[in-house]
């Protein structure tokens, strides 16, 4: 306990240069938290299930696709071959499929003001709940697609259900009604691209700011569909995804074959597998990132704690003589010394981790805005912070450990005289 004291006293001694230390490993280990969950997160999402493998059904040969949604039909309606050739596999589930079509709307006419923008999934509502991946039960309310269907306005289909940190960066609540335009689909009635759709919603519900869809939302896709059949748009009656559910990978891995060979504009890929091809421009920088960036942050951090304690060993060497001679063993100097760097380095990171873990979490996430998610902190943060700290501390802690230790009281006491 005497010795903690003395490593606290060694600390205070020099309140500025132990201030400027803490703060940069604070800012470090910061950093790196941010980094690490973003890297966690982009992991989770392209990492494959063993069970209820989700499938995405999207066109071939099209970047932008846009299929017939009648051919869902053909996989979940009785009657139909490739439904009867489906059932034959032991984990495939006729109503486990849901439908997508990705809408882009903007409160501002000159869509300039990003603040105003947000991004839809117009879908089958009863399908939000059990086909969207990241959403948890807790953040959909059973009301929803009632809701959705029949808002209390009485426009039949125009419910929105939004995430709450879009709401709240749209100045919008839930319950109120408003008129947007497209910003990625025209209207066509007069046989060539006019002005943007107009829409009209009301906000019937709120995503939690927790969730990875806080910045988007869902809307009915029949009422997205009567609004392009009546701008007599390209895309009306198509889908860009459909979404199956099946219980393991092979069977999701054979559903996807069959379905292939019953139409070949058609491609089948796992979820998973999907996203990856989403972030393959990403992957160099998130390697570049976890392998060159987050080595160098940790290095900087060792010569950080290594460069202020060498000063600090330095400066005392005639108080490390003088203990010498007072009976204290090399074993008690190096306590003494990585004391007080482990004590900067575990204190600072977890300083770091917690504060970086109370604001990001605090605020909602930060928005992944391309991919709809947000990125959250796990709460194994608070515990990478000092750890982080401790190992850095000990490796930094290793020239001043030696340096302290290779005090001669003899060559000391006569530099003195």
């Amino acid at each position: 306990m005497k010795l903690w004291l003395l490593i606290l006293k060694n600390l205070l001694r020099n309140k500025i240069r132990t201030f400027l230390t803490t703060g940069a490993v604070i800012v470090l280990v910061a950093t790196v938290s941010l980094i690490w969950t973003m890297s966690l997160l982009l992991d989770s999402v392209v990492e494959e299930k063993t069970r209820n493998v989700k499938v995405i059904l999207s066109e071939r040969y099209k970047i932008f696709s846009a299929f017939d949604r009648s051919f869902m039909d053909h996989i979940t309606r009785d009657g139909y071959p490739l439904n009867t050739d489906l059932k034959k596999l032991p984990g495939f589930h006729p109503d486990m499929y849901t439908v997508w079509h990705f809408v882009g709307f903007s409160l501002d006419p000159k869509n300039e003001d990003l603040k105003k923008a947000f991004f839809v999934v117009a879908t089958i509502p009863e399908k939000i709940a059990t086909m969207t991946d990241g959403l948890e039960e807790k953040d959909v309310d059973p009301r929803f697609p009632e809701l959705i269907k029949h808002p209390p306005s009485g426009d039949v289909n125009a419910g929105l259900v939004l995430g709450a940190r879009r709401l709240e960066t749209m100045g919008k609540k839930v319950g109120d009604v408003f008129e947007v335009e497209s910003t990625t689909h025209h209207d066509h009635r007069d046989g060539a691209k006019q002005g943007r759709i107009k829409v009209t919603f009301e906000i019937v519900g709120s995503i939690p700011k927790e969730s990875r869809w806080a910045d988007a939302g869902f809307m009915d896709y029949e009422y997205w569909n009567r609004i392009l059949k009546a701008a007599k748009s390209p895309v009306d009656g198509k889908i860009d995804w459909g979404w199956l559910q099946l219980d393991t990978k092979a069977d999701a891995e054979e559903a996807g074959l069959r379905i292939e060979k019953h139409n070949h504009e058609i491609k089948c890929d796992t979820a998973s597998a999907t996203w990856s091809k989403f972030m393959e421009p990403l992957k160099p920088i998130m390697s570049g990132i976890k392998f060159i960036v987050l080595p160098s942050i940790l290095v900087v951090m060792m010569l950080i704690l290594s460069n202020a304690f060498s000063i600090t060993a330095r400066e005392r060497r005639a108080e490390m003589a003088v203990l010498k001679v007072l009976g204290f063993g090399p074993s008690r100097i190096v306590l003494l010394v990585l004391g007080e760097c482990l004590l900067v380095g575990s204190v600072s990171g977890l300083i770091g981790a917690a504060s970086v873990f109370a604001v990001v979490n605090a605020s909602g996430g930060l928005p992944l805005e391309d991919m709809g998610m947000n990125m959250k902190m796990p709460l194994d943060a608070l515990w990478w912070g000092p750890c982080l700290g401790i190992v850095t501390s000990l490796c930094g802690a290793l020239v001043p450990c030696w340096s302290a230790c290779a005090v001669k009281p003899s060559v000391v006491f006569a530099g003195a005289t």
